[in-house]
C-alpha cells in the first residue's frame, strides 16, 4: 500500500513579524503532529526576516521539521488585491518581492 505524501500551505498573506511567525509557529506545530514522512509545508511570506528566524526556530524547537529550500519571486497581482481589502497599504507597501519556504517532515 502506498500512501502519498500531502501538502500544506500557510499564506501569511501580508503579516510581518511579530504576527507572522506566531502565525507559522501554530501551523508548525499542527503539521508536526499530524504529518507523515515525505509531507510538505509551504509557507508563503512577505516578511524578509522570516526564513532566518523560522530556520532557527525549527532548530531550537524541532527535530522533525526542517527548512529544505527557499525560493524568492514577484508577489503575485492577486494577492496585492486581497491585501487591498484586509490589510493597510503601509503593511505591504514597497514590497515586490514575497519568499516560499518549504519544510518537510521526518
Amino acid at each position: 500500500m502506498t500512501i502519498s505524501a500531502q501538502t500544506f500551505t500557510l499564506d501569511l498573506e501580508a503579516h510581518r513579524c511579530p504576527a507572522a511567525m506566531v502565525m507559522a509557529r501554530r501551523m508548525i506545530e499542527e503539521f508536526n503532529g499530524v504529518s507523515q514522512e515525505g509531507d510538505r509545508l509551504i509557507i508563503q511570506t512577505i516578511e524578509p526576516s522570516f526564513s532566518r528566524d523560522l530556520a532557527q526556530f525549527l532548530n531550537s524547537e524541532f527535530d522533525s521539521v526542517s527548512v529544505v529550500q527557499t525560493v524568492s519571486a514577484e508577489v503575485p497581482a492577486n494577492s496585492v488585491e486581497k491585501w487591498r481589502e484586509n490589510f493597510d497599504e503601509e503593511d505591504w507597501q514597497g514590497v515586490d518581492q514575497c519568499c516560499y519556504v518549504l519544510a518537510k517532515g521526518a
